[in-house]
């Protein structure tokens, strides 16, 4: 896997997979805690560095609402939306310009647990793989652990490089038994989380996991 070089400003994360300096795939995440009337403020925020990939979380929407929602630049790459439960789900979106396919894992989802969608894309040479996945506070850590590595034992390819935006609501500023599981099974994909600060006071919950990185500038 190649190194990466990553800058980042709260949740917008520009990654080199090249070591190339002026080849940067822009990722950006966000648990958007209601996405319906949200779209014009979010273009808003991101104004006029537009990332290539747009991760939220919780987008409290059912399918055929998430699928009228209009992101200018932008298209529906990928997502899950609760059945049972309200609020809670996640969705990718790519810019237009961009090819993706996306990846259904949706047997792996339990809500609350784990809420997960993935897709692959081209930028350049580089194939990635994107997933995006939310566990409520109430979600059982465990579960989350066990298909997240189930998953990624499916998807993993040495010929591709992995970016997973989410937002687990595991305190990852603090040791404690499951950051050290988790981490763990992210290393064993070569994968390393970022996350440097608290968000919102949940104690650093929103990561982005990375091919191996070996200098940050923050």
């Amino acid at each position: 896997m190649v190194s990466s070089l990553l800058t980042k400003d709260r949740n917008y994360h520009k990654v080199n997979l090249t070591n190339k300096g002026t080849a940067y795939f822009n990722i950006f995440h966000q648990n958007i805690r209601g996405l319906g009337k949200k779209p014009r403020e979010l273009l808003s925020h991101l104004h006029p560095d537009f990332p290539h990939v747009l991760c939220l979380t919780e987008h409290h929407l059912k399918y055929s609402q998430l699928e009228k929602v209009y992101i200018e630049g932008y298209k529906l790459g990928a997502h899950f939306c609760r059945q049972i439960r309200e609020k809670g789900g996640v969705a990718i979106f790519v810019q237009n310009s961009l090819g993706f396919i996306n990846i259904d894992i949706v047997k792996h989802c339990e809500e609350k647990d784990i809420e997960i969608c993935a897709l692959k894309l081209s930028f350049g040479t580089l194939n990635i793989c994107v997933p995006t996945l939310y566990r409520a506070p109430s979600g059982n850590v465990s579960s989350l652990l066990l298909q997240l590595d189930t998953i990624l034992q499916s998807l993993y390819t040495s010929m591709s490089h992995y970016i997973i935006c989410g937002d687990i609501n595991i305190n990852y500023l603090k040791e404690s038994e499951d950051k050290t599981h988790l981490d763990n099974i992210l290393l064993s994909y070569n994968l390393i989380s970022i996350t440097n600060e608290q968000d919102g006071g949940r104690c650093g919950t929103q990561l982005c996991f990375l091919p191996h990185i070996t200098e940050k500038q923050w």
